[in-house]
């Protein structure tokens, strides 16, 4: 089955095939939240529901399933409260509930993640010595465009402006972050920890001779192990289809 949208009101006394696009349910259901992800967007809707942090709101309304995409409202409101992100008192019908300060951290904590759901960059952060020139022109440049997205490596971007500004600004935009730590190279520390700090994904990658010397703020994270640059164009592809999506620039073939 399938329903058309129309681009204007004027298109609709014209051919529909000439102005208007089938949308499938499959391609609907791709923008459906998986499983794993109800909880997190539910109580996402539900935030908007609140005018005051500090004071209970109804949420016996008609569109409750919808905002929490299922019609056993119940059952989700009380594992939102398991998690101990909301509290809630009340039957269905007459439901009253609060978002508690946890709640509140996780929402702002989602919305920071999402905010570059959009951009197509990910901010590279490694070792520019001369010996490494290959891990990044036919490892990690190559394996972030085969998964659809910009590599963004300081080196390369020219500006006008101080580097540690420019530097903080190509994180914040960025859809996420690479960080190599090859060589237990300082610098990807440093800007690994501002990508943790904007709430920007970071995927860790560093030759598995090296993982030993990984320092231990890192040593707990999981890194991609690789033998060569072109092991790491295939890891770091697969890495970051599996948790960050498929990018929206065309691939190369």
């Amino acid at each position: 089955p399938a329903f058309a949208l129309a681009p204007d009101a004027m298109s609709i006394s014209h051919d529909l095939e000439e102005y208007c696009r089938l949308i499938k349910v499959s391609e609907m259901l791709e923008y459906y939240p998986k499983p794993s992800e109800i909880l997190r967007y539910a109580l996402l809707n539900l935030s908007e529901l609140f005018t005051d942090p500090y004071e209970d709101a109804i949420l016996s309304i008609p569109q409750l399933p919808y905002l929490v995409f299922s019609t056993n409202v119940t059952l989700v409101i009380k594992d939102l409260g398991n998690q101990g992100y909301l509290q809630s008192t009340g039957s269905l019908s007459q439901l009253k509930a609060r978002i508690t300060p946890k709640g509140w951290l996780a929402i702002e904590q989602w919305k920071e993640e999402e905010r570059n759901i959009d951009s197509h960059t990910a901010f590279v952060a490694m070792s520019f010595a001369p010996e490494h020139r290959d891990l990044f022109d036919k490892g990690i440049e190559l394996g972030v465009r085969d998964a659809g997205y910009e590599p963004r490596i300081m080196k390369n971007i020219e500006h006008n402006n101080d580097i540690g500004d420019e530097l903080i600004a190509e994180i914040r935009q960025s859809r996420f972050l690479v960080a190599d730590f090859t060589d237990n190279c300082y610098g990807a520390y440093y800007e690994a920890g501002y990508g943790h700090g904007f709430g920007v994904p970071t995927i860790f990658t560093v030759n598995e001779d090296d993982i030993e010397e990984v320092h231990f703020d890192t040593s707990h994270f999981n890194h991609v192990l690789y033998k060569t640059p072109e092991d790491l164009r295939k890891k770091l592809k697969n890495r970051i289809l599996a948790t960050i999506g498929k990018g929206p620039l065309e691939v190369a073939e």
